[in-house]
């Protein structure tokens, strides 16, 4: 197992480490090369899930702590049943505390920066450091299509940005609401960021088709506007989807189905992290496709950024978060009439233009995940001292 002496981060995490490479994920890889070794804590699973899986026989993710990163160990640990509801939500917190300060003594972590970024998770009272709230997205107004009780991340919300020492969201919109939470917590804005590709050049996947691609990276849910995608591909403009079909509502399950028996619309589905720069090189320009709704008002999605950090061109739709990049290296269409015309024109120009694309990935450059832990640990001077110390 990875071990420190002292010093290092604990990291309450709100999505499970295998599942998606998101901001959970990248910021505390980047923590660890700046502070040391990480303890990234996955939510806990309900006993039930196991008693699934061996029903199943396939494959799983192992429990307990293994190295996942450079730097990085995994907790994965058990919980009650019903552990997301009212009734059972202390019992499974104080479960995971007392596991999650297990590990990190096994590890010989005396961290100097505890980070909750979960709508459920607490912090651990027994763990020293920095205690850092850091809200991913809008989980009050998405509770619902978490599965989740919104009056209880409410209240969770309010407890955890009362008891931080600095709190923080990757938009305004959540910065400013955790500082009526919390107003006696200092405020940082981290925004996502974006893993810098390598410069050599990959192969074309085999199963990437052929000619000028308008590609989608990332989960297809109900944030995603399948509606407007509709309107790409009715438009005779060749789509690539790449992500899994992650949607919960049923109407929007089928909008995605009949998207994906369109012609000229190619679905990949899943494909790991360390594959999907291969396929971004070959696309022609990257879209950036949102509904405009509360949830979607404070998010921040990682795709626009990741298309940059591989020279492309994007379409985006007018979110704050893609306003907040300042720049117009990024296509915001205000209408899904000048979102297809915008997807066209790249589709339709020169085949590449290597200045605009240099300028895309010198942009990214300023906005890597290692600039983003770089930020937090600038914004709290004891967390960088200790770590020094440690």
């Amino acid at each position: 197992m990875s071990a420190g002496h002292g010093g290092g981060v604990v990291y309450l995490a709100g999505t499970e480490w295998h599942r998606v490479a998101g901001t959970d994920r990248q910021l505390a890889t980047a923590l660890a090369s700046v502070l040391g070794p990480v303890l990234y804590v996955d939510p806990a699973q309900p006993v039930t899930h196991l008693l699934r899986r061996r029903r199943r026989r396939g494959p799983g993710q192992p429990w307990g702590l293994v190295d996942v990163a450079p730097g990085v160990t995994r907790l994965r640990t058990l919980g009650p049943p019903l552990l997301t509801r009212r009734v059972m939500v202390g019992l499974a917190t104080w479960w995971q505390h007392r596991l999650t300060v297990r590990a990190s003594r096994a590890l010989d972590l005396g961290p100097c920066l505890v980070v909750v970024a979960s709508p459920l998770a607490g912090f651990p009272r027994a763990l020293p450091g920095v205690r850092f709230f850091y809200l991913t997205d809008d989980w009050e107004g998405g509770a619902g299509l978490m599965g989740l009780d919104p009056g209880l991340v409410r209240r969770r919300l309010a407890g955890n940005a009362a008891a931080a020492d600095l709190v923080g969201g990757v938009t305004p919109v959540l910065v400013d609401r955790l500082a009526q939470l919390g107003p006696g917590a200092r405020a940082l804005l981290l925004a996502n960021g974006c893993v810098l590709p390598p410069a050599t050049p990959a192969a074309r996947p085999t199963d990437l088709p052929d000619g000028r691609l308008v590609g989608l990276v990332g989960q297809l849910n109900e944030r995603t506007d399948v509606r407007l995608l509709h309107r790409i591909a009715a438009a005779g403009l060749p789509l690539v989807l790449i992500g899994p079909l992650t949607t919960r509502d049923p109407a929007t399950l089928r909008d995605f189905h009949d998207l994906f028996a369109r012609p000229g619309v190619t679905w990949l589905g899943h494909r790991p992290p360390e594959r999907l720069g291969a396929y971004l090189q070959h696309l022609t320009v990257g879209v950036t496709p949102y509904r405009r709704d509360r949830f979607n008002e404070a998010s921040f999605p990682l795709k626009t950024l990741e298309y940059l950090a591989h020279g492309l061109p994007v379409v985006a739709s007018d979110l704050p978060a893609t306003r907040w990049l300042g720049t117009d290296l990024v296509d915001i269409a205000t209408s899904d009439d000048e979102f297809v015309a915008l997807v066209a024109g790249h589709c339709a120009g020169a085949q590449v233009d290597a200045d605009a694309a240099g300028r895309r990935r010198s942009f990214a450059e300023r906005h890597s995940w290692e600039a983003r832990a770089q930020l937090l640990v600038d914004a709290v001077p004891e967390v960088g001292t200790a770590a020094l110390g440690a």
